[in-house]
């Protein structure tokens, strides 16, 4: 089985090749209703985004795409997240999403992929 996680320098590596990746930080439950929270973080004007994503689960097992949940926060759009911050270097963001946001520096993975992340860990 191919491996799926990004260690901490091939993360790093994503961004300075101007690629996303994205990390899923659990489940939760606002109202009653399961939701879901993942990082997300990429290259934004010259330096990096880190962004938090809250999004209501689906109310079947299968999801095809967690960027077109509904947020938590009304005035948010699908998908469309929070910036936590935007660091200057790869490495200040992966340090910033670990010590103040809960990240685990070998939990990345490439954009697109947190559907399989969150498809593999739903409760």
């Amino acid at each position: 089985m191919p491996r799926r996680h990004l260690t901490e320098p091939e993360a790093a590596s994503a961004l300075r090749r101007g690629k996303e990746i994205e990390q899923l930080l659990g489940f939760d439950s606002v109202e009653g209703r399961r939701t879901i929270r993942w990082l997300s973080a990429g290259p934004w004007e010259g330096g990096f985004h880190l962004t938090l994503h809250h999004v209501l689960d689906a109310e079947r097992n299968e999801v095809w795409d967690v960027s077109e949940l509904p947020s938590v926060d009304p005035d948010e759009d699908h998908g469309e997240g929070r910036t936590l911050a935007t660091p200057a270097t790869p490495e200040e963001l992966l340090a910033l999403a670990s010590s103040t946001h809960g990240a685990d520096p070998a939990r990345w993975v490439n954009f697109a992929v947190i559907t399989d992340e969150v498809t593999d860990h739903r409760p």
